[in-house]
């Protein structure tokens, strides 16, 4: 047992295989031992990370870094490991802060990234890169808030930022003082609003928001979500996130896990018997993270069942006491709409000093000049 191992690991940092059947108990010690201190993120709570092992399959090559000290477990984060090929020739032995490495498991889409630690400890990206094995070439970080530690990275690694991404959110505290919250919104966003209520109204009858109050109601309701959802990706010719089956089983498990913890947010907003759309939150410390959603689109282009949707949604947590309602990352023209503030998110990659990862960067800015270079001949002539 871990907690027998505290004593003589004072500073060590140790890498352990996962496996769900033998070592949960461990991994549930370690987590919930640092828990109480981790950062705002719901993908870090134990009721996610639960889930999570549970669902890999056994052999999924995804080990637990935990550092401990006098006191016991200081620091702990997950790395999963993947053989990378890009360009066709350049391969890399990558690492993955809290995922997999693998693709098909990864789409849950880890955001508000990091290690959990003591209150009373420095996260430092070092120690990270020394809890992985000799071997490793890149360690990427996804969903970092743009100010993480994780990202202060001193030579002779190099750090390179894949994308930056703004998480908008609104301050339900300032619906709370207005009292309305579409006053806080655009002159724009405002009248789309007003006018789609409207004409719901108008159309099928007033808008009316039901919440989940059950584990088989926060089910049903996820099922008309997932309709929704895939109709409307399958329509534009996509396959819809639910197209994946580890991500659909995994929802249907964390809801069935946690709905009754209070963590798990199903919403349904409907215009008479008519369902407007269906939202799917997480719930932690007073923030609400809107994660998926099912909107019933008509023909009429001047309703906007997503407005309408969140606009409930947020009205419903605000009156509830909630403190944040996180839109979560992503560049959606209705996310900076609707939201009364932003901050960042990064997708970073540390690699190693190795000479064919310099070749690439290089080669890659070379591109990037010959880009802008031809963009300029082209405007002048």
């Amino acid at each position: 047992m871990i907690t027998c191992q505290w004593e003589w690991m004072k500073t060590l940092f140790t890498l352990r295989t996962l496996s769900p059947k033998s070592d949960m108990e461990d991994i549930e010690q370690v987590w919930c031992a640092l828990a109480p201190y981790e950062s705002e993120s719901y993908f870090l709570s134990w009721g996610w990370v639960q889930t999570w092992l549970r669902m890999l399959p056994l052999g999924t090559n995804l080990k637990l870094a935990v550092h401990f000290d006098y006191a016991g477990p200081k620091m702990a984060f997950f790395v999963g490991n993947a053989r990378i090929r890009r360009h066709h020739i350049l391969t890399s032995n990558a690492f993955y802060l809290n995922e997999t490495g693998d693709p098909e498991y990864d789409q849950l889409f880890i955001e508000h990234n990091c290690v959990v630690a003591r209150s009373d400890a420095k996260v430092d990206i070092l120690e990270v890169l020394s809890a992985l094995p000799p071997n490793w070439e890149e360690l990427y970080l996804s969903g970092l808030r743009a100010e993480s530690p994780l990202l202060l990275l001193p030579a002779p690694y190099t750090l390179r930022r894949l994308r930056q991404s703004p998480s908008p959110f609104v301050e339900l505290d300032r619906v709370r003082k207005v009292g309305d919250y579409v006053t806080l919104l655009s002159s724009s966003t405002r009248s789309q609003i007003r006018r789609s209520y409207r004409l719901y109204a108008e159309e099928f009858g007033e808008v009316e928001l039901d919440v989940a109050e059950s584990e088989s109601q926060a089910e049903r309701f996820f099922a008309e979500l997932v309709e929704l959802h895939q109709r409307r990706w399958e329509q534009k010719g996509a396959a819809g996130a639910f197209a994946n089956r580890f991500f659909h089983d995994f929802h249907r498990s964390l809801i069935h896990n946690r709905f009754e913890t209070g963590e798990i947010q199903l919403l349904r907003v409907r215009a008479g018997r008519t369902t407007i759309g269906c939202l799917y939150n997480f719930v932690l410390g007073g923030v609400v993270y809107f994660y998926q959603s099912g909107f019933n689109y008509a023909g009429d282009n001047r309703l906007k069942p997503g407005f309408v949707t969140h606009t409930e949604a947020v009205r419903f947590n605000a009156a509830h006491g909630k403190q944040i309602y996180d839109f979560m990352g992503g560049s959606a023209r209705y996310k900076n709409s609707l939201a009364t503030s932003s901050r960042e998110l990064v997708w970073a990659v540390i690699s190693k000093p190795k000479i064919k990862f310099s070749v690439e960067n290089w080669l890659r800015e070379w591109k990037r000049k010959c880009r802008v270079y031809l963009d300029r001949t082209h405007a002048r002539s």
